[in-house]
């Protein structure tokens, strides 16, 4: 349960709380409330911390409840979230206005690109080539163009991604790359492109 509900269950607030660490359990933390004797710290320090604060508890108080919080991961969502916005600050409002306008709730022009990029790993997995030029093109379009909604686009998508892992496992790709025959060929491009340089 999120220690915010447990909260507002008790009807208090963070700032009447205080938190000690948990023995030998790493990223548990006691949470304490409820005792006028003591003095709690709360559990943050500011709306943009990344830390808990901890407070003295007195010995024998026994916690209300126990909590895990791991820093890594709520810092790491922090920074997505922080970039995220930072990206709506900045976005192409044209681009996200024509979005809007259309009724779509996606952009549809990164979505195009995204399945560009699954169909184009599929194809490696079942044919073993890379198709540059797309035979997919009128389908591509239509997801440019808003053709299909959100929950179609993700349905298509997750059957895709399902499908790519045994596709790779049964495809005639060899295990390894053929490194010799790779820089054999880089040399011949790189001679072709240079030689007009050279005449």
């Amino acid at each position: 349960v999120p220690l915010q509900e447990v909260l507002l269950r008790a009807g208090i607030t963070h700032e009447e709380c205080g938190a000690s660490r948990v023995p030998n359990m790493p990223m548990c933390y006691n949470v304490y409330w409820g005792n006028t004797a003591t003095t709690y710290k709360g559990l943050v320090r500011g709306e943009h911390t990344g830390d808990l604060v901890l407070s003295n508890i007195a010995q024998g108080e026994s916690p209300q409840v126990l909590i895990y919080f791991n820093k890594d991961v709520y810092s790491a969502y922090c920074k997505q979230y922080r970039e995220y916005w930072s990206w709506v600050e900045k976005r192409n409002q044209r681009r996200f206005a024509d979005t809007s306008l259309e009724g779509r709730n996606y952009d549809s022009k990164n979505m195009m690109h995204t399945f560009r990029l699954l169909l184009t790993a599929q194809e490696i997995a079942l044919e073993g080539k890379l198709n540059v030029r797309r035979s997919d093109r009128t389908f591509l379009l239509e997801i440019r163009n808003g053709k299909y909604s959100y929950e179609e686009l993700l349905d298509m998508s997750d059957k895709i991604l399902g499908n790519l892992p045994t596709q790779f496992d049964n495809s005639v790709l060899p295990a390894e790359p053929n490194r010799s025959k790779a820089e054999t060929v880089l040399v011949a491009i790189r001679k072709a492109f240079y030689k007009p340089f050279h005449d």
